[in-house]
């Protein structure tokens, strides 16, 4: 931060990562009450990307200013932002069937433990499967409405799904 004005320039290397990795941030933050021309001081020239959006900006100078509106903040990073929600999502779906469900439904993949929530967060009912896939989980004792199934697999990976009970 510059002493004297609201600026706020940060660096984060972590140099125990590869270059093919997001391993150096540039965080440039205005909080002045007009724009101001921040020196980002890259670590190093070539391409960086905004971490907000992925776009690409070339540094071909590390002090070519970049201006700010006041209120403004800029994350650029060495690699894009990669979180793979693609592979999250796939990974997570859950195959409850039937639903809605009358008496007991199944999930089609081996569980260790498995939580019924109401909707309004309340713990209903718990099944203990020891990893049986064909598992058939019980709920005609529960009233009429809207379910939350939180199930574990044998590494606690956690998965969610809803279901409505007739």
């Amino acid at each position: 931060a510059n002493t004297t004005t609201l600026t706020v320039n940060i660096k984060i290397t972590n140099s125990s990562l590869a270059s093919t990795q997001l391993k150096d941030v540039v965080i440039l933050a205005n909080f002045e009450t007009t724009a101001q021309n921040m020196i980002p001081a890259f670590q190093y020239t070539g391409a960086w990307y905004n971490l907000m959006d992925n776009s690409t900006i070339n540094v071909t100078n590390v002090n070519t200013p970049i201006s700010l509106a006041p209120g403004e903040y800029r994350i650029y990073g060495n690699k894009q932002a990669n979180l793979a929600i693609e592979d999250f999502e796939k990974g997570n779906q859950v195959n409850l069937y039937p639903n809605p469900v009358s008496d007991y439904f199944t999930l089609g993949f081996a569980t260790s433990k498995v939580d019924i929530y109401s909707i309004t967060g309340q713990l209903v009912k718990t099944f203990n499967t020891n990893g049986n896939a064909d598992y058939q989980f019980s709920v005609s004792g529960l009233t009429s409405g809207l379910y939350l199934v939180k199930t574990f697999d044998e590494n606690n990976k956690v998965r969610v799904v809803k279901f409505i009970k007739n």
